[in-house]
């Protein structure tokens, strides 16, 4: 089953959205200037690669080859306008534990809904957003949700 770009952002939205604590979740297609309703989900494509030395792979089926290919997907969660670092870092991780939660459940197939994705793997860091002109920084956690698929 083959899968696009817009699908597996929005398989992703779809699934992160149900953390406990989003207020708002936007895909690729939805993304908006300003950070209202925080904590606010962000979905959007970062980058891919394709590996041609997996064709010869559990994937391949009468040598017709497989190509693996992984994409990147950006899961931002911004929390909080920086105000008390205290605070903020309280959200933060609240929020981390909220999603990492939701992504623990991705552990059978469909993962994310959606067949075509055929694994996933994550990892997550603390990001400043700055955002604005004077620039205002916002506190939150990227993941990088990194979907296989063939």
């Amino acid at each position: 089953m083959a899968i696009t770009l817009a699908q597996m952002c929005d398989a992703v939205k779809a699934t992160l959205e149900t953390a406990t604590g989003v207020n708002k979740a936007q895909s690729y297609n939805e993304l908006t200037e300003g950070y209202d309703d925080l904590p606010l989900l962000q979905v959007y494509p970062w980058s891919g690669e394709t590996d041609m030395t997996a064709l010869n792979t559990a994937q391949s089926t009468f040598r017709g080859g497989s190509r693996v290919t992984e994409t990147l997907i950006h899961a931002d969660v911004v929390c909080r306008q920086r105000s008390h670092l205290d605070e903020d870092m309280a959200k933060v991780v609240e929020m981390q534990e909220a999603v990492q939660s939701v992504l623990f459940d991705q552990h059978t197939r469909p993962y994310f809904g959606d067949g075509g994705i055929k694994g996933w793997r994550s990892r997550w860091e603390v990001v400043s957003f700055p955002r604005g002109d004077p620039q205002v920084t916002y506190l939150g956690v990227r993941f990088f949700v990194y979907l296989r698929w063939f």
